[in-house]
């Protein structure tokens, strides 16, 4: 990320300002897949600082200050080398999605009968996730028209966003 007169990058991990030297990618696939951030910085600063999962902002800064970032993620890879760190961040559905969320099953004992699919993904989120602090935030969360009701579903060793998007592709079809 080169600074010029047009763009200026910042970064800020925890809301703390990144001042040194940063290189990095960004990659934004869609298709329901988790963006990330990977990010390489210069200096030995952040070789004993503790980076896993904390809030990072990425603001592009492009013609002027942004005061919404570009992307906003959790850091969930770290390497450290001798002169730098290399991290990597996912977007905040990485706590329901990839290889970082817990897999769940959804057995006749343990279910969600009754609930509609956004009632399911904000009661999982407000119970497993959001406990001492809101990761992920379901405020504007609603269902779909008509609702998706979760009657009757079941689920072995997937993620909630794996189940969330089987339910959704299933209710688009009928």
């Amino acid at each position: 990320m080169s600074l010029n007169t047009y763009c200026n990058p910042k970064v800020t991990i925890q809301d703390v300002g990144v001042v040194e030297a940063v290189k990095g990618t960004i990659m934004l696939p869609g298709q329901s897949q988790l963006s990330s951030l990977k990010l390489t910085f210069d200096g030995d600063w952040a070789q004993g600082a503790s980076l896993m999962n904390k809030k990072i902002k990425f603001y592009l800064n492009e013609g002027s200050e942004d005061t919404v970032p570009f992307f906003i993620g959790y850091i969930k890879q770290i390497s450290p080398k001798e002169n730098s760190v290399s991290i990597t961040a996912y977007d905040a559905r990485c706590f329901i999605a990839g290889e970082y969320a817990q897999k769940i099953d959804i057995t006749d004992f343990n279910n969600y009968d009754g609930y509609t699919l956004a009632g399911f993904i904000n009661s999982y989120v407000n119970e497993y996730i959001n406990i001492e602090q809101t990761l992920l935030d379901v405020d504007t969360l609603r269902d779909t028209d008509p609702p998706v009701v979760m009657n009757g579903m079941r689920a072995t060793n997937k993620t909630p966003y794996q189940i969330l998007l089987e339910a959704i592709k299933d209710a688009i079809k009928e």
